[in-house]
C-alpha cells in the first residue's frame, strides 16, 4: 500500500503533488511485468490517494541486505538478471524510463522474487538522433537487446565469464 495523504490538502503547492501521483498512478497502472510491483486498486479518500499492490513481505532490497547480509552469487545473479528484465519491458515495450532504480525501489515477496516499484520520477523515453550510429556509450545504436545479451552467458559467474 502506498498513502500519499499530503496530494489532497487544499493549498496550491499541493496542486503539483497530486499531478505527479496521478502522473505516477497513470503509468503504473499499465505495467504488466512479472517483477514490476502490480498496481491491484487505487482508493481517492478526502485526505489521501490510497495505491494498493501486493504485500512485499521481505521489504524492500536494502532492508532485506542490510538484515541478511550479501546475497549468495546465484542468488544475486538471478536477481539481477529478473529486475533486468523488468527494465527492458519497461524500456522496449512501454517506451518508459524509470529514473530511480535503487535497492528501496526493488521489493522482496516471501520468495525473494524482486518487484521493482516506486514510477514516481518515470518518464517517456525520447529517443535521440544518433548521427554517427553510435548510442551514447559509444556503441553500435542496433546492437543486441537486454534480453539478447543476458543470453549470451545465462549461467557464467563474472570469473567464468573473464577467465
Amino acid at each position: 500500500v502506498k498513502i500519499d495523504d499530503s496530494v489532497l490538502a487544499d493549498d496550491k503547492s499541493n496542486a503539483t503533488k497530486l499531478a505527479e501521483f496521478d502522473r505516477e498512478l497513470a503509468i503504473w497502472k499499465h505495467l504488466k511485468h512479472r517483477n514490476i510491483l502490480p498496481l491491484l486498486d487505487c482508493i481517492r479518500l478526502e485526505t489521501a490517494i490510497v495505491a494498493i499492490s501486493p504485500m512485499a513481505e521481505n521489504g524492500t532490497l536494502l532492508e532485506y541486505l542490510n538484515k541478511n547480509g550479501p546475497l549468495v552469487e546465484d542468488q544475486a545473479r538471478q536477481m539481477f538478471r529478473q529486475v533486468c528484465e523488468a527494465v527492458s519491458y519497461l524500456h522496449t515495450e512501454r517506451g518508459i524510463i524509470h529514473r530511480d532504480i535503487k535497492l528501496d525501489n526493488i521489493l522482496l515477496d516471501a520468495q525473494l522474487c524482486p518487484f521493482l516499484c516506486d514510477f514516481g520520477l518515470s518518464e517517456p523515453i525520447s529517443q535521440p538522433s544518433f548521427a554517427d550510429g553510435k548510442d551514447l556509450c559509444n556503441n553500435d545504436a542496433n546492437t543486441m537487446s537486454i534480453e539478447e545479451e543476458l543470453t549470451q552467458f545465462p549461467d557464467q559467474s563474472i570469473s567464468e565469464s573473464t577467465a
